[in-house]
């Protein structure tokens, strides 16, 4: 096995909050995207449906320098699962150097990008699936980053949003119809089948300012 490659499980299997729709996301960190093949063979046997995501030891001191949210998120629920003796408590030694993270502005301009991107697209109504999925998602990652600047972090599926809305309470969202709104996304990412969001009825108008006002309410929490 290699021994400068590390693995990290994170998410909802970390947490030990996953359910049915939950996968298994395991960070892969070594010297070349063909350290994929090797990763796989050291995953123990229980975890099943693997997603794993590599990223180049160069690639992770870089994110730690602007103190990427990802490796937040590893630092405070992730666990190791195998450690190569090359590279022994490597990635904890770049965890305490983490700094506070500074890309909040890009993210903000990329979400509210995604937002007006899924309204031009929405005018055509080709992907109302995709589309659907991209809102969900945009208002997930929102409310993390919210989350972090309210000094609450959480990564769940649903939690960052709920804590998000009560915390900000000119936010009028429905939590409840946000977690029908998350199941495209579950749908787009092959986790549940159509039947089960054939019956959704919600309104992409309204969850497209739903998006834009969370996006501005994050904004008003980020600049303090």
């Amino acid at each position: 096995m290699k021994e400068d490659m590390v693995l990290w499980l994170y998410g909802s299997k970390s947490r030990g909050d996953d359910d049915k729709f939950s996968d298994t996301d395991v960070l892969v960190v070594g010297k070349s995207i063909e350290d994929l093949k090797y990763a796989r063979e050291s995953i123990p046997q229980d975890l099943s449906q693997v997603n794993l995501n590599f990223y180049s030891w160069k690639e992770i001191k870089n994110m730690a320098m602007y103190g990427s949210l990802f490796l937040q998120h590893l630092k405070l629920e992730g666990r190791c699962i195998y450690e190569g003796k090359f590279v022994k408590s490597k990635l904890l030694h770049l965890f305490s150097d983490l700094t506070e993270y500074k890309k909040a502005s890009s993210d903000l301009k990329s979400f509210l990008k995604a937002i007006e991107e899924t309204k031009q697209s929405l005018v055509f109504n080709e992907m109302l699936f995709f589309d659907m999925s991209v809102l969900a998602t945009v208002i997930r990652h929102c409310s993390i980053l919210g989350c972090w600047f309210l000094k609450k972090p959480c990564f769940n599926r649903i939690e960052p949003v709920r804590y998000l809305i009560k915390k900000l309470d000119f936010l009028k969202i429905n939590i409840e119809e946000y977690s029908l709104l998350y199941k495209y996304k579950l749908y787009i990412d092959k986790r549940i089948s159509k039947n089960e969001i054939d019956n959704i009825s919600i309104s992409p108008r309204k969850w497209l300012k739903n998006s834009e006002a969370i996006v501005k309410g994050v904004k008003r929490v980020v600049s303090g």
